[in-house]
């Protein structure tokens, strides 16, 4: 009995991993984390470098692209992972579950002739 309790209340009541402010970024791991840190750390090293006209500042300036570049890699890749497991998670479930309905009809949407943004 509580299976089936269960079973439904995962079929029917809705969750989201979006929250309403913005800010909440569940894809945003622990490596992203670091390589975020490493980046800010050498963008201060560059702009430290530069404000006191140091003579290795373009070194820096380097190794802060390096860094960055990295970084966005990162975030990109971890993005990318998130979204693919909430598209496992959905192809999970059955097609007529209301977990399922709201994303069926965004991709019916999506998949209709383009809008025109000035009409």
């Amino acid at each position: 009995m509580t299976e089936v309790l269960r079973q439904g209340m995962e079929y029917y009541i809705p969750f989201s991993d979006v929250s309403t402010s913005g800010e909440t970024r569940p894809w945003f791991s622990a490596e992203c984390s670091r390589d975020h840190a490493l980046k800010h750390t050498a963008c201060r090293t560059w702009v430290d470098a530069r404000t006191f006209n140091s003579f290795d500042f373009s070194e820096k300036k380097k190794a802060f692209n390096r860094t960055a570049k990295s970084c966005k890699k990162v975030m990109r890749k971890s993005r990318f992972d998130h979204i693919s497991r909430i598209g496992n998670k959905l192809a999970s479930y059955p097609p007529g579950s209301k977990a399922f309905g709201p994303w069926q009809s965004r991709l019916n949407q999506t998949s209709a002739a383009p809008h025109c943004l000035h009409c």
